[in-house]
């Protein structure tokens, strides 16, 4: 009796859906203008690049639309809410938005939205005349020949007044257990249908792509769905046909994709860091399909840390300019040069100096690294640099003078656990100390070598 009283409302509200309620989406969020300059696009990265620039969620339940087919791009700048009625247009899929949450669903099946009492009363004038005949019929009043009609009286009109109420109420009685019963064959013939879809999707996709154990997380992110939501997984679209419960198997985010400035060339092969395990699930699973374009390494991200090596113990921050160049600043308290008769360097640690340089980096091999499936977390690999560094005199004795050092050096940044990072450099550098003013006597060159130690600050969420 209760899967009865969840059913039957629960498909008459799925007949209800909307086709597309822009309404519910903010008018900031609507109107945003989100560029695409390439001809044709999927429809994954299209909705990637929504979500990027929106930050609102995107699910499927379509067994019409996969998220790998391409479609073609007609306008190349449009709002959001212009996008998706454009998206509706070409695929023929209906959008659904509830809150932050955009749901792309094949056209639900359509139902009688009306109500069984609506339509007994629909029903009722056509029915209603031979109801009063069958009910007059059995309480009819004989008369013989030769008799006198009786009169009308009260009791006789009340009697086929409660004839004919009564039959009514029981032809409605049957008629809305029988609608009931076809409602809940309906539902379980569905239920049936999408259990054997989704162990047969479950199947295909184990046999289908063989990924190492070790590169990527057993546990899946899943996104949370409204009640009465349909859910959806990237491969095969499957619904559970039961409201409110969404497993894990059903439910698989869609990668989100770089967007730069609407002035800007857009660029698909740039995705942000999602989370290391659904960024590395998705460039495996595009190098096994071929598609090298998907094949790219995560932005650089801004780092603050705590550094220790030869130039003696700071605080540096790295910040991203473009998408393969930083700038890293540091200062800290460390060692002074001394460039008048040779080059030397002294740290005495109860007599330290003031440092403070700037670190500029073309980081040239992080794509490579991807495609070999090496780790890139933290701005790892192989950079060309530029360093300018001013060390102060020594704070207590001032036996060290102030000094300018610059160098151009080749350098090596590696990730050590979660955390930690080892930073080298090689190169040759320009140096000089100024006593009371410049003199080239104090200037000569230097071979630029170091090696340091990082302990990074950011959060691990923001790694």
């Amino acid at each position: 009796m209760l899967k009865k009283a969840i059913y039957f409302p629960f498909l008459i509200g799925m007949a209800q859906l909307p086709v597309i309620t822009h309404a519910q989406l903010s008018k900031e969020k609507a109107e945003k203008h989100i560029v695409v300059n390439s001809k044709t696009i999927r429809v994954a990265t299209l909705l990637g690049i929504f979500s990027k620039e929106t930050d609102l969620e995107f699910s499927f339940n379509s067994k019409q639309l996969s998220p790998s087919r391409e479609i073609p791009v007609t306008h190349h700048d449009q709002t959001l809410s212009a996008w998706l009625k454009e998206l509706e247009k070409t695929t023929g899929i209906h959008v659904r938005v509830k809150g932050d949450h955009i749901i792309l669903q094949d056209a639900p099946v359509p139902v009688q939205t009306a109500t069984i009492r609506e339509r007994a009363v629909v029903n009722t004038p056509a029915v209603k005349t031979s109801t009063i005949q069958r009910a007059a019929a059995a309480n009819k009043v004989v008369v013989q020949p030769g008799e006198n009609a009786p009169d009308i009286t009260e009791k006789l009109a009340v009697n086929h007044g409660v004839a004919i109420v009564k039959h009514l109420h029981e032809r409605d009685k049957v008629t809305m257990t029988d609608k009931k019963k076809r409602l809940k064959d309906v539902t379980d013939s569905q239920e049936s249908s999408a259990r054997q879809q989704q162990r047969a999707d479950s199947n295909a996709r184990v046999n289908a792509v063989d990924i190492p154990e070790n590169s990527m997380s057993p546990h899946r992110a899943v996104v949370p769905a409204a009640k009465g939501d349909a859910a959806y997984t990237a491969d095969k679209p499957t619904y559970n046909g039961q409201a409110g419960l969404i497993t894990n198997d059903e439910l698989q985010p869609l990668p989100a994709y770089e967007l730069p400035a609407t002035d800007q060339q857009i660029s698909i092969v740039n995705p942000p860091v999602v989370g290391a395990v659904k960024e590395r699930a998705a460039f495996i699973a595009a190098r096994q399909a071929g598609d090298t374009n998907m094949v790219a390494a995560p932005p650089l991200r801004k780092l603050t840390s705590l550094e220790l090596g030869l130039q003696g113990i700071g605080l540096a921050f790295e910040l991203p300019v473009a998408r393969k160049v930083t700038v890293k600043f540091s200062g800290g308290l460390g060692g002074g040069y001394d460039l008048r008769n040779d080059f030397s360097y002294d740290w005495a640690l109860a007599d330290p100096c003031v440092y403070l340089s700037v670190n500029p980096r073309y980081y040239y091999n992080r794509d490579k690294r991807e495609r070999k499936g090496k780790r890139n977390s933290l701005n790892a690999g192989y950079y060309i640099g530029l360093r300018v560094k001013y060390t102060s005199t020594s704070i207590i004795e001032t036996d060290v003078t102030d000094a300018i050092m610059s160098n151009i050096h080749w350098g090596m940044q590696t990730p050590i656990g979660r955390k930690w990072v080892i930073d080298g450099h090689a190169g040759v550098g320009w140096g000089c100390n100024f006593i009371d003013t410049f003199n080239p006597i104090h200037s000569r060159f230097y071979p630029a070598v170091e090696i340091r130690f990082s302990y990074v600050l950011n959060k691990k969420s923001h790694l």
